[in-house]
């Protein structure tokens, strides 16, 4: 990782998505410790855990409004 502007951009709210260097070196230079970074894999994997939950959740709203509105149609309860 590397800073364009030789490590002194402005790290904010609006800006801290520009710069990961310098972001880092700030959250270091606050207390964070190295150890608490995740890695790729586990980002990435936590990132498609939440896909899968979104995707088991909507086919669960879909199987549920569907028997819904089929008891309507039929005018019965299941």
């Amino acid at each position: 990782m590397k800073c364009l502007f030789d490590g002194q951009c402005k790290v904010d709210v609006n800006t801290r998505r520009f710069c990961p260097y310098c972001r880092l070196k700030q959250c270091f230079a606050a207390g964070m410790k190295k150890d608490l970074i995740l890695g790729i894999i586990l980002f990435i994997f936590n990132i498609l855990c939440d896909i899968r939950a979104c995707v088991s959740l909507a086919l669960f709203s879909v199987a549920y409004f569907s028997q819904s509105a089929l008891c309507d149609l039929l005018g019965t309860v299941l």
